[in-house]
Order: C-alpha cells, then sequence, then structure tokens
C-alpha cells in the first residue's frame, strides 16, 4: 500500500513485482495483498 499527498504514478510495474518476489513469503504476500486485504477487512 502507498499514501501520500503528492501526486506520483508508478511506471514500473514489472519491477515492482520483480523486487517484490525477491522477499520472503509472507512480506511478498503482505506487501501485494495481505496487508490491505487486513486493513480493509475484506
Amino acid at each position: 500500500m502507498f499514501g501520500t499527498d503528492w501526486p506520483h504514478q508508478v511506471f514500473d510495474t514489472p519491477g515492482a513485482f520483480a523486487n517484490t518476489a525477491t522477499l520472503p513469503d509472507d512480506q511478498c504476500k503482505a506487501v501485494r495483498s495481505a496487508n490491505a486485504i487486513k486493513l480493509f477487512n475484506l
């Protein structure tokens, strides 16, 4: 999840997925979806 009051666009989606893929499995899942699921009670 990313939050800011500064207008920002991320253009390197493939790079972001490649970088998070190198994290341990639980951290990768947290970054990609688990934190949002937990926060928004989905």
